[in-house]
């Protein structure tokens, strides 16, 4: 059965609102047609179908897409509220560290968490998620289906850490979390792993200015938090991050970019480029302190 849906605006996001719009979808959901009412209803489908196999409601509210939330820490919601705000970024991470490494919680607590939150982005109109996480027990996590019956669609990518690739792979498709945390090894593996499985390869990239100055220069902030940890920097390139993974060959069509807030207007021509798609975090953003990323530049590049 088809159903035609009318609401006073549409909004398609791939073009501009719609003033007295209409949504047709087939019997699985599927949209066969959006646009303006009066063209909507006059839609091929309807005619072939006929009155009696098809249905019509109007809505008082907006018609538009679901949301899809392209970067999230699932294995984290546990630590809402324990985790204060305010940057610099190596201090902030040392912070989360701290509270997870002296706090763990059994993986039943970190999965209720991590369902609520699922539960709550459904009911604000996501359909999708792009997980992120280096906790195995998190790939497990089953969205729990919303008051339709439906459950949001879930990616979960396992997140690496290091200078080499892992001698046993996880399970789940990987992913590197940022360059200043992989070496140039692991990286290169994780994205020729990525297009294997045929998922994007995520990252975290120019996120804050200490990232920049290490990667450039091997000190500030960073280098102090790696010191301090009695840990080997796995990578010091002496380039901005963008430069570098464009050397590496990890940046083209199916490289997700997460933040780029610190990024030049060369930077931005480049991803541009590569026809890399970038992910805004402007909540995360403003919780560490990190800036604002250049989005008119972003549109402009």
């Amino acid at each position: 059965m088809a159903t035609l849906v009318r609401a006073p605006w549409l909004v398609p996001i791939v073009g501009p609102p719609v003033a007295d719009g209409g949504v047709l979808l087939n019997d699985r959901g599927r949209v066969l047609a959006a646009g303006p009412f009066s063209d909507v209803a006059a839609h091929p489908a309807l005619r072939q179908w006929g009155r009696r196999a098809s249905a019509w409601r109007a809505v008082d509210g907006v018609l538009m897409p679901a949301l899809v939330n392209a970067h999230t820490h699932l294995e984290l919601a546990w630590l809402a509220g324990r985790v204060g705000p305010g940057g610099p970024m190596p201090a902030w991470i040392e912070r989360l560290l701290f509270v997870r490494e002296r706090h763990p919680v059994p993986d039943t607590v970190m999965r209720r968490a991590a369902e609520r939150l699922l539960a709550e982005l459904h009911d604000q109109g996501v359909a999708a998620v792009l997980d992120i996480g280096n906790r195995s027990a998190a790939s497990a996590l089953d969205p729990p289906p919303g008051p339709s019956g439906r459950r949001l669609y879930r990616l979960f990518l396992h997140e690496l850490l290091g200078a080499e690739p892992p001698p046993t792979p996880p399970e789940a498709p990987v992913t590197a979390h940022a360059p200043y945390s992989c070496g140039p090894r692991l990286l290169t593996w994780a994205k020729k792993e990525s297009q294997r499985q045929g998922v994007p390869f995520s990252i975290h990239l120019a996120e804050s200015a200490e990232e920049v100055v290490f990667l450039r220069h091997g000190s500030g902030p960073f280098a102090d938090f790696f010191r301090r940890r009695g840990l080997v920097p796995p990578s010091r390139p002496g380039q901005n991050p963008i430069a570098y993974l464009d050397r590496l060959g990890v940046l083209d069509a199916s490289t997700v970019c997460v933040h780029v807030v610190h990024a030049t207007s060369n930077d931005l021509a480049l991803l541009a480029r590569r026809g890399v798609k970038v992910v805004l975090c402007p909540g995360s953003n403003r919780f560490i302190g990190v800036g604002r990323p250049d989005v008119a530049g972003m549109l402009a590049a």
